[in-house]
């Protein structure tokens, strides 16, 4: 297996490495899980922010329902977005195919917060591999936010995933992508997952039964801001 590092530097190498190494790690709790990605959302809201100018009136953030919590939480903070508008979205998994290995993800429920066009969509999930999931959540919101931009944001992706994922649209979409990640790995098994990526499946090491069951604190809060003030990391 072998992994390629991004966009990481004096400042930031060092905790980003610490970072991805905890979530690969055989002994990581569900807490120290949970924190590692919501550092690496805080990383990557940062650098997106020093390269866009993004603001809360111009920018919509799209995430599943298991990255929302956590990954998508801190790239908000990192990037000065809190209030931001969201999208969190319910997909479940059908396999069509297994050779070639062809699969789908249906969207079943949605939180949208507001849709309205905005300049900036960005895109975050945890780890991206076959870019299914991706796909289908460009494709669900784009016609609706019309964006300028679409950025890409994750900690580990596959090394071909962002190709993959441009060979599903148009060029007047994928022009508008940019990608940003710390990892890209060489190599995923039989099931596409990536090796090592975040570890094998985010929803168990994040502590979540049943994803498909999974209601985000971030939507709670959305919903009923003066109840679930305490859910949400500060």
């Amino acid at each position: 297996m072998a992994r390629n590092y991004y966009n990481l530097n004096k400042a930031n190498e060092k905790k980003i490495k610490l970072f991805l190494n905890t979530l690969i790690a055989d002994n990581t709790t569900i807490v120290g899980y949970r924190n590692a990605f919501h550092s690496l959302g805080l990383c990557l809201g940062e650098i997106l922010r020093e390269k866009y100018r993004i603001n809360v009136k111009n920018t919509h953030l799209v995430c599943a329902n298991e990255d929302a919590d956590w990954l998508a939480t801190g790239v908000m903070k990192g990037a000065g977005i809190e209030k931001t508008n969201i999208s969190v979205f319910w997909t479940t998994r059908k396999i069509l195919s297994t050779d070639p290995r062809i699969e789908i993800t249906p969207i079943f429920k949605e939180y949208n917060s507001s849709l309205e066009p905005r300049d900036h969509l960005i895109v975050v999930k945890s780890v991206i591999s076959s870019s299914c999931v991706v796909k289908t959540q460009i494709t669900h919101i784009v016609n609706d936010v019309k964006p300028k931009f679409i950025h890409i944001l994750s900690p580990v992706m596959l090394q071909s995933a962002d190709e993959s994922l441009k060979k599903e649209f148009p060029p007047s979409i994928y022009n508008k992508f940019h990608f940003l990640a710390f990892a890209k790995d060489t190599e995923s098994d039989e099931n596409g997952v990536v090796l090592p990526g975040v570890g094998g499946m985010v929803y168990h090491h994040l502590g979540i039964e049943i994803k498909e069951n999974y209601m985000p604190a971030l939507v709670k809060k959305r919903m009923w801001p003066s109840s679930y003030d305490d859910l949400l990391f500060g």
